[in-house]
């Protein structure tokens, strides 16, 4: 995959990892709260979605893109100030169809929220 603005700004950094996982991490900042003080569920969604993203880039051929087709992320908890890291997986594909699914964990290990997506695959030359 390549480098992508929206997620840097927000400083997640990720990277594939073998058998269709991925993880991406983020140091929550100041910024990242929502008007209660707390890290912002947007931040989460978009660390769970992410790394969902980047499980399934080993399956992208030459000029292939992926876009998110759905996204269901459960809150668990309310992390505290720190690192969150986000692990995800592979679960099935179907043709251009591919399923993932994502754990988001603070720096003690706490699952503060669960994810899965379905992820549409297509070749930019044909789509």
């Amino acid at each position: 995959m390549t480098h992508v603005p929206f997620t840097s700004a927000l400083g997640i950094q990720s990277r594939s990892l073998p058998g269709g996982r991925a993880r991406s991490t983020v140091t929550v900042s100041p910024d990242h709260a929502n008007g209660f003080g707390r890290v912002h569920g947007g931040l989460l969604y978009t660390l769970a979605d992410t790394s969902m993203g980047w499980a399934l880039a080993d399956r992208l051929a030459e000029g292939d893109r992926c876009a998110t087709v759905s996204a269901t992320v459960q809150y668990v908890a309310s992390p505290e100030p720190g690192e969150l890291s986000a692990e995800g997986a592979v679960l099935s594909q179907r043709g251009s169809l591919v399923w993932c699914r994502c754990d988001v964990l603070d720096a003690e290990g706490t699952l503060c929220a669960t994810a899965t997506g379905l992820f549409h695959i297509s070749n930019r030359r044909t789509s």
